[in-house]
């Protein structure tokens, strides 16, 4: 998740945090918008969770064995792509705030329900 994160900040924010020569590989993560970790025992894949505005507001990310990794590696990518962008939509839904929009929800589904039975 953190290359993700990394990723989505601001041109060269990430080189200066991390040094010269060392932000390697997030130009090909923000292009495909997931990042993948090949890594010793463990690997995993990312992507980023978007707010309404397009910003990253947060990261998905999935760890598992480096042995489960090479015939799940593109499912186990799409999912996590997939429940991100997922999480993105649910993150943009606009909640009632206030108690009079709660009511008007809440006294709305028994007259769906009885639309529904006709």
């Amino acid at each position: 998740t953190g290359k993700v994160l990394l990723a989505a900040l601001p041109e060269g924010a990430a080189e200066a945090l991390l040094g010269p020569g060392l932000d390697a590989g997030l130009d090909e993560v923000r292009l495909r918008e997931v990042a993948f970790e090949e890594e010793g025992e463990q690997c995993g894949v990312a992507a980023p969770v978007r707010g309404g505005d397009g910003s990253v507001r947060a990261a998905l990310g999935l760890t598992v064995p480096a042995d489960v990794w090479p015939g799940r590696r593109a499912v186990l990518a799409r999912a996590v792509q997939g429940t991100a962008l997922r999480l993105s939509y649910a993150a943009q839904a606009r909640q009632p705030t206030a108690p009079a929009e709660l009511e008007v929800q809440q006294s709305r589904t028994p007259l769906r329900a009885a639309i529904a039975s006709t």
